[in-house]
């Protein structure tokens, strides 16, 4: 019973990561338009690496969760 408990709590985390993952890729997508710089453009590259390690996490954690 727990174990069914956590695997649902895991997943509705990792819906909420997905979203939050696409929100914040779209808004970095719009930043990044406007960076003119190398630099700036490195550090927005970055967060779309975070977001998407973020978002592996998530997906690591509900298969962790459903064995």
């Amino acid at each position: 019973m727990y174990l069914k408990i956590a695997a649902i709590k895991a997943l509705t985390r990792e819906e909420y990561i997905d979203f939050l993952n696409k929100e914040i890729s779209k808004f970095i997508s719009r930043i990044i338009t406007h960076e003119r710089t190398e630099k700036g453009s490195q550090v927005f590259n970055s967060y779309f690496k975070i977001t998407s390690n973020i978002e592996r996490i998530g997906d690591h954690a509900v298969n962790m969760a459903g064995n």
